[in-house]
């Protein structure tokens, strides 16, 4: 899930800090991930 959230942005999921992620301003497409993987 935030893999897949990693790669539409074209990050290296083992290179970015989940930091990183929370300080992201694409949050709302990272809750859709979260939202679309729950359902």
């Amino acid at each position: 899930m935030l893999k897949e959230f990693y790669e539409l942005r074209g990050f290296n999921p083992d290179g970015v800090p989940k930091r990183e992620v929370l300080q992201a301003l694409d949050l709302p497409l990272l809750a859709s991930l979260l939202h679309k993987n729950c359902y």
